[in-house]
């Protein structure tokens, strides 16, 4: 087997009110972030029309998930999700 080469980029988020970012956190505020997140990366040039793959840890996966569901994506990973009711 022929080892291949992958080149990717990797962007990481703090979404509102977890890690260093500021403000508070809530589902709907989680839920716009990561749609816009999702959106400024398909305005920019540098990645605009490549694949997206969209992965959540823990509360990230919710909004993970509501990208996939709002907006076309390669694939969806997800590690350690929890419940949000």
């Amino acid at each position: 087997m022929a080892a291949g080469r992958l080149e990717l980029t990797i962007v990481f988020v703090n979404y509102r009110g977890y890690g260093a970012s500021e403000g508070e956190p809530g589902l709907m505020v989680g839920r716009h972030d990561a749609l816009r997140v999702y959106d400024e990366l398909q305005g920019d040039p540098a990645f605009a029309g490549l694949p997206l793959l969209v992965q959540g840890q823990s509360i990230g996966v919710t909004f993970a998930a509501y990208v996939a569901t709002e907006r076309p994506v390669r694939g969806l990973m997800w590690f350690r999700g929890k419940s949000v009711q």
